[in-house]
């Protein structure tokens, strides 16, 4: 990102990068004039999985793929951290900071958690259910109810069929 500029206002990610230190400068492009400036981040697992695999498979030295594979769990904790997310940042950098940020998305406005032991309950159950066999897609239908999917595999049965358990 050669961007010399300094009224940027938003940088979006659309994968998750390789790394905070690569992340930081990105985001970094924005509100180099004092002004407020947001960071989007757009990511899935199938990120992780992908990166990891790219270091995994390189020609690279084993030292230096352990050391990529460790920035790459960092960045995945950055990006699914609950806490303040400015601070992550800053104490990976080596500067200390307990008290939070106030402007970060997890300071602003903090996730709201539930208790989601009989979910889980339900899904696994549901994957035994049907002899482990399904993929995602398949059991979410088998958790929330009949559709053309689940009449067509025969999956219409058992307690957990539509989250009646």
């Amino acid at each position: 990102m050669g961007i010399d500029k300094s009224n940027i206002r938003l940088v979006i990610h659309y994968n998750m990068p390789k790394n905070i230190e690569g992340y930081y400068q990105e985001i970094g492009r924005s509100g180099r004039d004092g002004l407020p400036a947001e960071a989007l981040l757009f990511y899935s697992f199938a990120d992780l999985e992908i990166l990891k695999e790219f270091v995994q498979k390189s020609e690279a030295a084993e030292v230096f793929k352990e050391v990529q594979l460790a920035k790459l769990d960092r960045m995945w904790e950055c990006a699914n951290t609950t806490d303040c997310r400015t601070n992550l940042i800053l104490n990976y950098f080596g500067e200390y900071r307990n008290e939070n940020c106030g402007h970060c998305d997890n300071c602003l406005q903090p996730k709201a958690f539930f208790d989601g032991t009989q979910l889980a309950q339900m899904a696994i159950s549901a994957i035994v259910r049907c002899g482990e066999q399904l993929t995602m897609g398949p059991l979410i239908d088998v958790l929330r109810g009949p559709t053309k999917r689940t009449e067509r595999k025969g999956l219409g049965s058992g307690e957990t069929f539509g989250g009646q358990a």
